[in-house]
């Protein structure tokens, strides 16, 4: 069970009603959210959010280690990026692209080489086309440094706020209940 702000709950609810709900919206001409941004401060749900969705709606889940596609050859890392994506073209799954401002970065910055614009340039090509039969997530602890178009690219972004009183009220009695007291 996660403990996560009412706001934050409903939000990852729709995205899992809407996807097990596809066929039906499909009917009237609509699609599911496909694509989505979770951003926050490190240990707030983020990665656990994207397996608990693909769990209850029973997707495989597959993470994504971004040191496996990048390369220090020129050309190499966008050629991973889209092998990756066709990969899943007809795979259903929760594809998690875990610690998203790895390859993400804002193209404005001059500290990075071109490749990574490069980088960049493809994968906002890949989300403006994904169309696979199952969900991206990606996540991030620094949306600031994420290049600005890619965020029009995802269907839904979402925050996951630190834990209010509330939450910490939550975690503290599911935490300590199973401790007995003499």
């Amino acid at each position: 069970e996660m403990v996560l702000p009412k706001q934050t709950e409903i939000d990852i609810q729709r995205i899992e009603k809407e996807y097990v709900a596809r066929e039906r919206l499909a009917h009237f001409g609509l699609k599911p959210r496909q694509k989505i941004l979770f951003y926050g401060s490190p240990g707030c749900g983020k990665s656990m959010s994207a397996e608990r969705i693909a769990w209850n709606i029973g997707l495989p889940f597959l993470k994504v280690r971004f040191e496996a596609i990048i390369s220090s050859y020129l050309g190499e890392s966008a050629a991973n990026l889209k092998k990756l994506f066709e990969s899943i073209k007809n795979y259903p799954c929760v594809l998690l692209l875990d610690e998203f401002d790895f390859i993400a970065k804002t193209r404005s910055s001059g500290h990075d080489v071109g490749e990574m614009h490069r980088v960049v340039n493809v994968l906002l090509n890949l989300l403006e086309d994904y169309d696979a039969p199952g969900l991206l997530i990606a996540t991030t602890n620094l949306e600031g440094s994420i290049d600005k178009a890619l965020f029009r690219r995802f269907d839904d972004i979402i925050a996951m706020p630190k834990p209010g009183k509330e939450e910490i009220m939550r975690l503290l009695r599911n935490t300590l209940s199973s401790i007995t007291v003499s």
